[in-house]
């Protein structure tokens, strides 16, 4: 966070230039290149990046790496190949502003989102936090002067350059990481093989089966308000709807990712103890809450007077759309640095079945404001849902988090006792196990008294 808030402050700074140098039309095109990348750069490395901080030994880890970058790589030509086949279906069912021709940018974004996403969960792994927090100050500097310096040169700016803007941002970012990333790929190049690499993919594979398309379904449920938007209503509408969600929803989720790089290794560790992991999963939670109740309420009585006084008069109705959507951003800031716990408990399944809930709820729930004719309606059905399921989740989380019966999620046995040891303490045995050598006195009779005698 100490590296990331000195970057998302600029963003929310500067962005009265970026709404006195582009239209809503502009950022309704930006919005669209983002969720285009967002949905298929959340599946690209088959969500192996989240197994990295899974394995004990370095040695198992870098085989995932490489899976996880070679998945990538795959899915981004794949990409280009349907952009390029299927751009005028695309501009004409989705509403697309202007040609079209900037959805052939979705297959380079989706190659640095990928990698910066493998890199950022490798250098968790490894804690090299600082760096991580370069790496998302340097790429939102970027993108911020070069989206600023393009609008004042350009007479008449469109959304390509805020769309270019960002792409280079995220390349300064990848940059930056990946240093180290490749080092550590280097110096643990002797233990790459196929066979590991098959072997892992084998040990970790409910990450692709039921993780992908989980949050495939999941980014689905949170990118529909934007495309309903387009498509129902208008991209002018829909360039006020992201400013609300640039302005607040940005900052909120960079802070909760910076959080989360932090809370996954932690969770992951104490995954076998029921009261740590409740512990660790209660104290994020009430911190977080503590954290976000005071903006919200702030916005709750003043969001369209602040937007219409910093943004400009034409951007007030993004101040009213703000509003509407502060239960689901609180719900959505509390949620988003703990949601990952689940994958630390490998419950991807049922992590799937509550991200179809949440997109069958939010498609009903525009689906109910098109018809009233009313975007308010939709944007807000849609945010009360929100919060509603987001809630449901942390429920989930803290009943996995206390129930100590891992046997599923660690390949069919309990791995607590894997390194169990006896030891002669008195009269009796010491079994030293679990986390941090927790000890567990079994009452067993004195060995003077077993009448044998043990190997």
């Amino acid at each position: 966070m100490s590296g990331t808030v000195p970057a998302q402050a600029a963003m929310v700074l500067l962005a009265p230039v970026l709404t006195r140098l582009y239209a809503p039309t502009d950022f309704a095109m930006y919005a669209l290149f983002v969720v285009g990348v967002n949905l298929i750069s959340s599946v690209a490395p088959g969500r192996y990046d989240f197994a990295l901080v899974l394995p004990e030994e370095d040695e198992e880890a870098v085989n995932l790496l490489a899976l996880a970058l070679g998945l990538s790589a795959a899915v981004v030509l794949v990409t280009f190949l349907l952009t390029v086949a299927f751009h005028g279906w695309l501009v004409s069912r989705f509403n697309l502003p202007g040609n079209g021709y900037w959805i052939l940018l979705v297959s380079p974004g989706v190659l640095a989102y990928s990698w910066y996403n493998i890199g950022a969960k490798w250098q968790s792994r490894k804690e090299r936090f600082p760096s991580m927090a370069c790496a998302e100050a340097g790429g939102c500097f970027g993108s911020l002067a070069t989206q600023i310096t393009a609008g004042i040169l350009l007479a008449s700016p469109t959304g390509v350059p805020l769309i270019c803007g960002h792409l280079l941002g995220r390349c300064i970012a990848v940059a930056t990481m990946s240093g180290g990333v490749f080092r550590d790929l280097a110096g643990l190049r002797d233990h790459l093989s196929g066979g590991r690499i098959k072997a892992a993919a084998g040990r970790y594979w409910r990450f692709p089966v039921f993780s992908s398309t989980g949050i495939l379904v999941g980014r689905a449920a949170h990118e529909v308000p934007k495309l309903m938007l387009a498509a129902c209503f208008s991209p002018h509408l829909l360039g006020f709807y992201s400013l609300g969600m640039r302005v607040l929803g940005t900052p909120a989720t960079v802070i909760g990712r910076a959080t989360a790089n932090v809370f996954f290794p932690r969770i992951s560790r104490c995954r076998h103890d029921a009261a740590r992991s409740r512990a660790l999963l209660l104290k994020a939670c009430r911190n977080l809450i503590a954290l976000v109740s005071l903006p919200m309420l702030i916005l709750f009585f003043w969001a369209d007077w602040i937007f219409a006084f910093v943004f400009g008069e034409e951007w007030a109705p993004a101040g009213h759309y703000a509003r509407l959507l502060i239960p689901m951003l609180a719900a959505q800031f509390v949620v988003a640095p703990i949601r990952n716990s689940m994958q630390a408990f490998e419950k991807q399944h049922v992590v799937l079945l509550w991200h179809a809930c949440f997109l069958v709820f939010s498609v009903t729930a525009f689906a109910l404001g098109q018809q009233a004719g009313s975007a308010d309606v939709a944007i807000l059905n849609y945010s009360l849902v929100s919060m509603v399921m987001y809630a449901v989740y942390v429920g989930m989380c803290l009943y996995y988090a206390g129930n100590r019966d891992h046997k599923a999620a660690t390949g069919g046995r309990d791995r607590r006792n894997d390194n169990a040891v006896l030891e002669k303490k008195g009269p009796g045995l010491i079994c030293r196990n679990g986390p941090k050598g927790a000890s567990h006195k079994l009452n067993l009779v004195p060995f003077s008294r077993l009448g044998t005698t043990t190997g």
